[in-house]
């Protein structure tokens, strides 16, 4: 059972009746319990049924409602895993509530069936809700959930060719960008708190927009995310053994320079890597040349952010969360990235 069926399986049992009053409310989150252990979809909404019949408190039906969404999440993710990708898509539909488990197990879905734009755009979905506290109630047990739902992104992006899946059309970050941009805001206010320390008003006012006035603790899956994502994969594809730009490479370029004239960022850094085809020495060279090709188009649009260049040809392939899923020339598709890494 992986991480995020042991969770599912954690939170699904743990039925809370907060405030609950009547005996009646009582018996039906008993039958819920019972339905969530057996497993059947149909015994499931039924239960679900007559715990929002019962009288139960308006918190006891909130919480029900992304418990049951959570079950019908472990149930699809099951068929997902018996190559049942119509009764998993039917199960979740059934889902009552937003909840990230069901979005990411539509990425699942999305995946398992090549489509791969979609199943970006899940696992982006996911990765927001999952770390946003008003969403998802913060639990430490939550962090490699969310750490491995972050790189299934990052793979899904690289493997359909477009960073839309992270940046939304008014230019503003989601998923796994959102989760850099938060990274680069933690190191800053990490900086002013250091440069302010005894300044006890200084120190507030650092972190006050970061953590919206709520205590630190409630953010301690997204702050974790933020640190493990220190780079961004970007889908721009070059033409074959070359620094040249490819049209869908253009394309995506330009996303990303409007995102970055659009936030203002001041520093950041364009990292190229290859695949494995070609010479060591070839695939180094090639990498620092597309990065540079990279950042001379973000310089031609606009972007007046210091921006540094590396390349790292074949040296560091990316770490998949399962090579056994992609074929070869997938797995090389990802490799032939170019990494955003934003600086405070």
């Amino acid at each position: 059972m992986n991480k995020l069926s042991c969770f599912l399986t954690f939170s699904a049992l743990t039925l809370m009746a907060a405030g609950a009053a009547a005996a009646s409310c009582d018996d039906a989150l008993a039958q819920l319990r019972s339905a969530i252990s057996s497993d059947s979809t149909p015994g499931l909404l039924s239960a679900f049924d007559m715990v929002r019949s019962a009288g139960c408190s308006e918190e006891t039906n909130r919480i029900t409602m992304g418990q049951v969404s959570a079950a019908l999440a472990t149930q699809a993710q099951a068929r997902v895993a018996a190559g049942d990708l119509t009764g998993a898509e039917e199960a979740l539909t059934h889902a009552p509530s937003l909840h990230w488990a069901v979005q990411a197990i539509r990425g699942d879905i999305a995946a398992k069936r090549g489509a791969r734009g979609e199943a970006a755009q899940m696992y982006n979905a996911a990765l927001d809700t999952i770390t946003d506290p008003a969403l998802t109630p913060p639990n430490s047990r939550l962090v490699p959930v969310a750490d491995r739902i972050a790189r299934l992104a990052q793979e899904n992006m690289m493997l359909s060719g477009n960073l839309s899946a992270s940046v939304t059309r008014g230019g503003q970050a989601s998923g796994v960008l959102k989760s850099a941009m938060r990274g680069i805001r933690i190191e800053k206010a990490a900086t002013v708190q250091a440069q302010t320390e005894g300044k006890q008003e200084n120190e507030y006012q650092s972190t006050t927009d970061l953590y919206a006035g709520a205590p630190k603790e409630n953010y301690v899956v997204a702050d974790a995310v933020a640190a493990a994502v220190n780079a961004v994969y970007l889908p721009v594809r070059f033409a074959s053994g070359s620094a040249e730009m490819d049209a869908d490479g253009l394309r995506e370029a330009e996303t990303l320079a409007n995102f970055l004239l659009k936030n203002a960022l001041h520093k950041l850094t364009v990292v190229g890597h290859t695949d494995d085809v070609g010479s060591d020495a070839f695939n180094l060279d090639l990498s620092l040349r597309r990065a540079k090709t990279v950042r001379h188009f973000l310089q031609a649009k606009g972007v007046h952010a210091e921006i540094y260049v590396e390349g790292k040809g074949e040296r560091e392939p990316p770490a998949l969360v399962d090579y056994a899923v992609y074929s070869e020339e997938e797995r090389r598709k990802i490799a032939r990235r170019v990494e955003l890494v934003l600086h405070e």
